[in-house]
Parts: structure tokens; sequence; C-alpha cells
């Protein structure tokens, strides 16, 4: 009976692992797809720059809004339900975006895709820890990377797929539904495994998540809100702007794509390696201020211009 446990044991990580990876890759992609299409939103769908700006935008205005609500919605139904609805909603809104026979549901399809997303982001590392709170600095980093890797294959691969098959933008955006559906599938399991479970002495409930008063009045809270909002800033305004600015610096639509590709892939090994040596550290100030350091130079040399990539290589 032992050995049976600990085989069914083993069988419950590898799909719980599974679900996280999972579920990682499902954050960024959907939204960092859009980028490199832009300029053909503009011509087969007839949007300004305006417009076009609001389909990576609204993703954003989301997670503003619903993140501070994510608390209690889990704490009601729990980590692993509302983590499975997000899914779901996120496989819905990307099938709605790509709808043909109304144009209104790119937008309706693309903010329910930034209201799923937003759950997910909130949710994903307190899942994390509930579930596998001895290998949280590990799985995180491993989520962190799955995470950027397909963050890149989004815009990578947008232009690829648009103009390889018949259904142009709206199946290179479609695409990624399967995804997500991919993860509901696994996260069924998981779901019913944990309703199987016994309820904790006392019958109480252990919290999920939590929101305290206090943290409004913590001078480290907002710092650390500061910081993680502008950082998410400067990334999501990369993933959807900078195929653009390289296009209109003539390079091809399919280079720029590619260009964030490279960016996630150079990005892999310190996604992996912050969390682990964050996790290490009593203080994290230190790796949040060399990051910052490292975005200045970063952009510096960009607006700089003097390391433009040839415009004659060929991704």
């Amino acid at each position: 009976m032992a050995t049976k446990n600990k085989v069914l044991s083993q069988k419950s990580f590898i799909l719980l692992f599974i679900g996280i990876l999972l579920i990682s890759a499902n954050l960024r992609a959907p939204i960092t797809a859009v980028g490199p299409l832009s300029k053909i939103l503009n011509q087969e769908m007839n949007l300004s720059n305006a417009w076009v700006g609001m389909l990576t935008t609204l993703p954003l205005l989301a997670f503003a809004v619903i993140s501070p609500l994510v608390a209690s919605v889990a704490g009601k139904f729990g980590n692993e339900r509302t983590l499975f609805a997000s899914m779901l909603f996120l496989t819905l809104g990307i099938a709605l975006r790509s709808y043909r026979a109304n144009d209104g549901c790119l937008f309706i399809g693309t903010l329910i895709i930034g209201v799923a997303v937003a759950f997910g982001n909130v949710l994903l590392p307190s899942f994390i820890k509930e579930r596998l709170p001895e290998k949280i600095g590990v799985m995180t980093g491993a989520y962190t990377v799955v995470m950027s890797l397909f963050a890149g294959l989004g815009s990578g691969l947008s232009i690829p797929i648009e103009r390889g098959t018949s259904f142009g933008w709206r199946g290179s955006l479609m695409v990624w539904g399967l995804l997500s559906l991919a993860a509901v599938i696994v996260m069924l399991p998981l779901l019913h495994a944990k309703q199987r479970q016994p309820a904790p002495a006392g019958g109480q409930r252990r919290p999920t998540l939590f929101f305290s008063k206090k943290l409004l009045t913590s001078p480290l809270a907002w710092y650390v809100t500061l910081f993680m909002g502008l950082q998410s800033l400067l990334f999501y305004v990369l993933m959807a702007w900078l195929p653009s600015i390289l296009v209109s610096d003539g390079y091809r639509a399919s280079q720029g794509g590619w260009m964030i590709l490279v960016l996630q892939i150079i990005s892999l090994p310190a996604s992996f390696l912050a969390p682990v040596l964050a996790s290490r550290r009593q203080s994290q100030t230190g790796l949040a201020v060399f990051a910052s350091v490292l975005y200045v130079i970063g952009f510096a040399g960009m607006l700089s211009g003097k390391w433009r990539l040839s415009q004659k290589v060929s991704l």
C-alpha cells in the first residue's frame, strides 16, 4: 500500500508540475502575440495606431482593476477552482478575439483575456506556495522561465503562423487557445483530487490569499507595488511596440517578432536564477536595484542606436 501511495504521489506531482508550467505558458503569449501583427491589423481591420494600442492596453487595465479582487474570489472558491476557471475563460477570450462575424469581439475577447490572465498572475505564486512549499524557489524559477519563453514565442511565431496558414492573423491569435485548453484539461484532475482531500482539522479552511488594510499604510508595500508596476509597464511596452518600432526602422515584420523571442531567450537564465537567489536572501533590494540599472542601460543603448543590428540580418 505504501508503494502504491508513493506512486500516486509521484503521479500527482508530475501532473501538478505540468499544470503549473501550462498555466505559466498562458500568462503572456496570448498578449505578446498581438504586437508583431499591429501593422496587419492597421491594414486589414482599418484600425488606427491608437486602437491597435488598445489591444495591448486593455489587458493591463484589466490587471489593475481585477488584481485587487482576486484574493476575495480565491478565498471563496479556492486556488484550484479559480485557476481552472481563469484558464477556461482565457480559452473563451482567445476564441472570441478571433471570431470573424463581429469585429467588436476583437476588443471584448481581449478584455476577457486580460481578466483571465490577471487571475493567473496573482494566483499562480500563491498556488505554488500552497501545493509545493518545499520547492518555492525552484518552481518559481521554472514558471518564470516558461512564462518568459512563451512570451517570446507568442511574438516570434505570430507572423510565421499568419503567413503559413490560410486563417491569417485570426488563426495566428487563435492558436494560443490550444495552449489554454491544454491547461484546462490538465487542471481538471487536479481539481477533483483537491476536492477529495479531507477538510482541515476544526473545519477551518486555510486561507489562500489575504488582503490587509495595513498594507495601505506600509511604505514597503507601496515600494514593491511601484517597482512591480513599473517593470511590468516596461515589459509590456517592449512586447507591444518594439516589433513596430523595428519595422519602422527597416526591419521585416517577422524580424521584429523574432527580436522579441531573442530578448526573452536572453532573459531565461536570469528568470530562473532570480527567484532562487531571492529565496535565499533576507532582502531582495539589491536584486531589484541591479535589475533597474540593467533596464536603464538597455533602454539607453536602444535610444542611442549605436548597437543597432544590421538590417540585412535574416531571421
